[in-house]
């Protein structure tokens, strides 16, 4: 139903939930700097479905600490069906911006 990328003090939190999660094992979430590539895996093992087969959706959220201010990231969730098989979706992009002002001398 959704997959989003929110900026926090400790990093980039990354939200997303299912509709239903029919032949769903679980997920793996990349980081990449552009869009042409997949990136790096950000989660150390497998997200478990919280439903894994069922056809109940849920709500998931994993905060990437690794995530720098300043850079651009395109991230990607990828689901895994139970015999293996992953599906990509994507990107969620976040952008840091850096607000610069004047200097005044008085």
């Amino acid at each position: 139903l959704s997959f989003r990328a929110l900026p926090e003090a400790a990093g980039v939190r990354l939200t997303w939930e299912t509709a239903g999660e029919w032949d769903n094992l679980g997920f793996n979430l990349y980081r990449s700097a552009s869009l042409q590539e997949k990136g790096e895996k950000v989660n150390a093992g497998l997200i478990p479905s919280r439903s894994p087969g069922g056809g109940e959706g849920a709500v998931y959220e994993f905060l990437d600490t690794a995530a720098r201010p300043g850079r651009t990231y395109f991230y990607t969730l990828e689901d895994v069906d139970l015999s293996g098989r992953r599906t990509s979706h994507g990107p969620a992009v976040i952008a840091y911006r850096q607000v610069y002002l004047p200097l005044v001398w008085r």
